[in-house]
């Protein structure tokens, strides 16, 4: 990595270049998804291009998941126990970077920027109001990643003149827009995560009254979130996942108990707020389900095919709730399936007979790691915040301008100025720089 790294910045040492680390968390913690992506301009006015150096999925021990969730549990109006979360999180997130760079023989000092984002957990704010001496601005998490790492980090990143439809995943419409959208072909990006993500991307000559957004992303209930929890139940949490759905593959679906389920479930499932991951501490809903399992006498692997296929069927329902809603009648040209979840061959299975007429794909197919797009993402809109404006203090609210524009909150960490002056000569003056076109390709 650093041999290849001195070789291309031997090539034009004046070319703008960043390097942004993109990191991931979903709503389980068990895992840390992190893309490494090199944005360089030959020229000012020319496109920028991101080259993806590499992609990895860290692991977060169990225990470490378990302290979280405990912290959770007791009492989010209370301020020391939401200090303790955000501590937690961002040395969760600090250990998920030094394993990254361990792994892959990377240097901290070649990472300019990191840009991490933890959707389910966008409420865990630190509530200025709060009657206290600490300084709450510098307690948050990602403060908190900043001081582990010592590189500047941007969190929680936020479109201010959010289009209607949008459910809080800007990350998802962000490189779903400059990956996916075609001048012609009208395109869904499904990503199976602890989440479903599902995002609409009208092909860029449509002609769509004002009242509908360019792209619609939602989040549409849970991904892996039932699989895993089923996973770890039936095999005492020896198996974490059902990773390529082997398991459940074995068993036979229990078709009475899908109906059941979704049935009484249509609105946590359907649509969620993005509190859903602690309403879900605990998996009640998951637990449920699997006591309706163990009540009809079903066996382990009936159980995890059972749980699988609600996850798949509701996948469908909401694929055609969404495009019934914002673009009636419409044909899907092709349909990018991404994320964990899409590993597995049951869920995938099922999403062929469901839209037999439907080209499916996977990010791969234009050369995009399958789970890579969260993260990718965030590495994007980090890079477009800075772009956007020039942060000097922590939390940054940057004015609305007629496009939309994006805020975040930063830390600096000791090497603001260095990444500063990169941005800088990305701008060369300007006092916006839209990223319009980027090229992404592997390393």
């Amino acid at each position: 990595m650093d041999e290849m790294e001195d070789n291309e910045k031997m090539e034009s040492l004046d070319a703008p270049n960043l390097t942004v680390l993109g990191l991931s968390v979903g709503a389980s913690l068990s895992s840390v998804g992190c893309t490494l992506v090199r944005y360089r301009q030959d020229k000012s006015k020319n496109p920028i291009h991101a080259t993806i150096l590499l992609y990895d999925e860290i692991a977060v021990p169990r225990q470490i998941q378990s302290s979280i969730f405990a912290l959770l549990r007791e009492n989010r109006t209370n301020l020391h126990t939401m200090l303790q979360v955000h501590e937690s999180l961002g040395q969760m997130l600090a250990s998920a970077v030094r394993c990254l760079c361990k792994n892959h023989n990377i240097s901290t000092k070649s990472i300019d920027l990191i840009s991490a984002q933890a959707d389910s957990y966008s409420d865990l704010v630190l509530h200025l109001s709060w009657p206290t001496s600490i300084n709450l601005r510098s307690s948050s998490w990602i403060v908190a990643l900043g001081r582990e790492i010592e590189i500047p980090t941007v969190t929680n990143i936020t479109g201010t003149q959010r289009p209607s439809g949008q459910s809080n995943s800007a990350a998802y419409v962000s490189i779903s827009r400059l990956l996916l959208q075609h001048p012609a072909k009208f395109r869904v990006c499904l990503t199976i995560n602890d989440l479903v993500n599902i995002t609409l991307i009208p092909p860029l000559n449509i002609s769509t009254p004002s009242t509908i957004p360019k792209l619609v992303s939602q989040y549409c209930g849970p991904g892996t979130l039932f699989t895993d929890y089923a996973m770890r139940y039936v095999s005492h949490n020896e198996i974490q996942t059902d990773h390529d759905g082997n398991y459940g593959a074995c068993g036979t679906v229990n078709y009475s108990a899908v109906n059941h389920f979704l049935s009484n479930h249509h609105d946590s499932v359907r649509m969620p707020s993005m509190k859903i991951a602690f309403e879900m501490f605990g998996q009640h809903a998951a637990q449920s389900l699997i006591d309706d399992c163990v009540f009809l006498d079903m066996s382990a692997r009936d159980t995890v095919a059972t749980i699988t296929y609600i996850t798949a069927q509701n996948i469908v329902i909401n694929y055609h709730r969404l495009l019934d809603t914002f673009f009636p009648n419409q044909k899907v040209d092709e349909l990018f399936v991404c994320g964990l979840g899409a590993n597995n061959m049951n869920v995938m299975d099922h999403l062929k007979t469901a839209l037999p007429d439907t080209i499916i794909k996977s990010l791969e197919d234009i050369g995009i790691p399958g789970n890579a797009n969260y993260s990718l993402g965030c590495a994007q809109l980090g890079f477009e915040t800075l772009l956007g404006h020039t942060i000097d203090d922590v939390p940054v609210q940057m004015k609305e301008q007629e496009q939309q524009v994006l805020s975040g909150f930063m830390s600096k960490g000791n090497r603001w100025e260095e990444t500063e002056k990169k941005l800088l000569k990305f701008r060369e003056g300007n006092k916006t720089l839209s990223v319009q076109d980027v090229v992404a390709k592997h390393a």
